[in-house]
């Protein structure tokens, strides 16, 4: 599944979804280069399948880490369009994922713009080798006219791997 944020509330139900079709970076998407040479990349199903974990069955965001080359130290985080929750009675947010640690201390981290800070959501730092969806996340406390989801992809000096998805919804 793709990351998928849906609010209810005035003017009304809305999902937003993101499937990642195509293999380039989706329009509003934005990727930061925090360290290192290697950015996300985005592929048909199967793509990216690397260290271990399953390919997805859908496209997919993935971070390939040994790609980038060995030595390479990386962290980048991928954040989507921003949305305007302003007034909304709920946010529930989820997203399908992999991930693959290999050295020690990589992670992936989703965090949530208040409208003020990043606000972290989830860490991820064990194995899931196989594309598991995060589960119901409740992003209504943080609702708010700039609302905007950041995956932060981080190998600590270390090789591993980590797929996201964005899904169609669920519902």
């Amino acid at each position: 599944i793709a990351p998928v944020i849906t609010c209810a509330g005035a003017p009304g139900f809305i999902s937003f979804n993101e499937s990642f079709a195509g293999s380039t970076q989706p329009a509003g998407w934005e990727q930061l280069l925090l360290e290192g040479v290697w950015e996300w990349t985005f592929g048909a199903p199967g793509a990216g399948a690397a260290g271990g974990t399953i390919p997805f069955d859908s496209n997919a965001a993935v971070f390939d880490d040994d790609a980038a080359g060995n030595g390479e130290t990386n962290r980048a985080s991928l954040l989507s369009p921003v949305w305007n929750m302003e007034g909304v009675d709920y946010v529930i947010m989820n997203y399908d994922y992999t991930f693959n640690e290999l050295g020690a201390g990589e992670t992936l981290k989703v965090d949530v713009y208040d409208g003020t800070t990043w606000v972290p959501v989830l860490t991820y730092d064990v194995d899931q080798l196989e594309p598991l969806n995060s589960g119901v996340i409740d992003g209504t406390p943080l609702a708010n006219a700039n609302f905007q989801v950041r995956w932060t992809y981080d190998d600590a000096g270390a090789v591993s791997y980590t797929h996201l998805t964005l899904p169609t919804n669920r519902e």
